[in-house]
């Protein structure tokens, strides 16, 4: 999951050329930029919405691009990401290794358990009594004068990057 999060996490805070499989010219000489994130079949996307893992799933990796990513009591995921949304841990659901929210939070409810990291950037770290998170907690946000640069930042990196995933079916 450290791979899919920083895979993320440069995708939309250091945009460079990318690549149009269709066509094979690099896409900033047309309008914008994009990147693009494979996903194997054992793991779950969701774009411009939110991801929900319902109560006996088991997920490698869960991604929820412009949503949030939900994982709900007796569901299990290895490792979870949301850009532009917050991962809420339910109540007897459970992430394995680290839950990262880039442009937004990361929340463990009573009962919910987050085995690695949490780590919010453009929000916050929310642990509800009775939550667990076993590594450590990580914010990041830049506050100036009443104005979140955090998400000022993101809000213009997305302006030029939209990223969007693609199954691999192995």
């Amino acid at each position: 999951m450290r791979t899919l999060a920083a895979l993320v996490a440069t995708a939309l805070a250091a945009p460079a050329a990318a690549h149009d499989p269709a066509d094979g010219r690099p896409e900033d000489s047309r309008s914008g930029l994009r990147c693009l994130i494979q996903v194997d079949p054992e793991d779950r996307i969701a774009e411009d919405g939110d991801l929900v893992v319902p109560e006996g799933t088991r997920v490698d990796n869960a991604l929820a691009l412009h949503g949030d990513v939900v994982i709900r009591r007796g569901a299990v995921v290895r490792a979870a990401v949301s850009a532009r949304g917050a991962v809420v841990v339910e109540a007897g659901g459970r992430v394995e290794e680290d839950a990262v929210a880039i442009g937004g939070g990361v929340r463990v409810k009573p009962g919910g358990e987050v085995g690695g990291d949490a780590v919010a950037i453009g929000g916050r770290v929310e642990i509800e009594k009775g939550g667990r998170i076993g590594g450590d907690i990580v914010t990041l946000g830049l506050r100036v004068a009443g104005r979140d640069l955090a998400r000022e930042i993101l809000d213009k990196v997305e302006a030029e990057v939209r990223c969007a995933g693609r199954r691999d079916e192995g």
